[in-house]
């Protein structure tokens, strides 16, 4: 008789995943189901994953959760709890130091007000940077275009390599409309972040502007990056 937890192979790939690329590409239940591996040594920690997102109704909120609150999640126990917690102090520290949060250098903020000033919704740019987020180069297109593979996101990836790009910074238009993530935005993201980390190139972060405003969705925490 095989001593192999039948969960064993899931959390083999999702763990191989993270080792080749990090967590981009990864869905918000995928994260929480490969830290849960840590306090949840042998059950499917998949259905805790995602009670807990339907519970706090983001992943950015589960970390920001009490280790009361978290325990009054289905299939949450004590050190499922404190791991998150902990976790979730983590991320504050640094993000009170100011260490979790991209150098906001006056050149990619620039490329970036100039393109959405003359945008309209739909459109986007991506920079191409060095490891200080310096401009090497942009290119600017429809999301349409590269969703529908009319511009193919093989001509992305040849940029960056062409470029020696170790970053890239989206931005994303939403013309007049609020700068909210929608899922054309995420689709969008997804198409370009998962190819450019497998070249070594790091999507820093996704810039949407919409009615005059910024959203960033690393401040948010609203992709894995």
């Amino acid at each position: 008789m095989s001593d192999k937890q039948p969960h064993s192979g899931h959390r083999e790939r999702l763990r191989r995943r993270f080792r080749e690329t990090g967590l981009a590409g990864f869905n918000d239940h995928e994260i929480l189901e490969l830290l849960l591996f840590y306090s949840i040594p042998r059950a499917n920690t998949n259905p805790a994953a995602h009670s807990l997102l339907e519970k706090f109704g983001s992943l950015e909120a589960v970390f920001c959760a009490s280790e009361a609150e978290l325990t009054e999640t289905e299939g949450i126990g004590a050190a499922s709890a404190s791991l998150i917690a902990l976790v979730g102090e983590i991320i504050h520290m640094f993000r009170a130091q100011g260490g979790i949060v991209p150098p906001e250098t006056a050149d990619y903020y620039a490329v970036l007000d100039r393109f959405f000033m003359k945008a309209g919704k739909g459109s986007f740019t991506v920079i191409f940077a060095d490891p200080l987020l310096g401009i090497i180069s942009s290119r600017t297109a429809e999301t349409a275009d590269i969703i529908s593979g009319k511009l193919p996101v093989r001509r992305l990836i040849s940029d960056a390599i062409v470029s020696d790009a170790e970053a890239v910074i989206i931005g994303i238009s939403h013309g007049s409309e609020p700068p909210v993530p929608s899922e054309q935005d995420f689709r969008l993201v997804k198409l370009i972040t998962r190819p450019l980390t497998s070249i070594g190139t790091v999507v820093t972060d996704v810039i949407i502007n919409g009615g005059g405003e910024n959203y960033s969705m690393r401040e948010h925490a609203a992709f894995a990056f």
